[in-house]
């Protein structure tokens, strides 16, 4: 199984996308993309972002991510993002991983399989690349 570990802001948004009308804003884009990366990647979703508590999957599949996608949620923890990403991969079988996040400050030993996006243009094709090079060939 490949999984896509997936912070939302700063990488399905990005300061472009309107704030004032939705708290929970997407760029059609950056959404199309994750998407691409999933399906050219043959990987799951494991959503890692703070939008993780309350209607996470019902939130994400309003905004255009397929639930057959989803897969789950990483721990609830509040610990740093990298100790429940561990947690998450020490409970399940992962052929490859790859993390999508616009931060890399508490990723630990996950930070060479990380995409690091921008708050300032969320998801780009250059990200998409890199992240099927990370889930096909280990470290990029």
């Amino acid at each position: 199984m490949n999984i896509i570990f997936l912070d939302c802001d700063g990488v399905l948004n990005h300061r472009g996308c309107d704030f004032s009308t939705d708290v929970t804003p997407v760029d059609p884009a950056c959404v199309a993309r994750a998407i691409r990366i999933a399906r050219e990647g043959d990987a799951k979703f494991v959503v890692s972002s703070s939008w993780r508590y309350d209607d996470w999957r019902m939130i994400l599949v309003d905004r255009g991510i397929p639930g057959e996608l989803l897969l789950d949620r990483t721990p609830l923890d509040r610990i740093t993002r990298g100790r429940e990403i561990t947690e998450w991969l020490d409970e399940h079988l992962v052929h490859a991983y790859v993390v999508l996040d616009d931060t890399t400050f508490d990723l630990g030993v996950h930070s060479e399989r990380t995409v690091q996006t921008s708050m300032i243009t969320g998801l780009r094709d250059e990200h998409v690349e890199l992240a099927l090079t990370i889930l096909r060939h280990g470290v990029a």
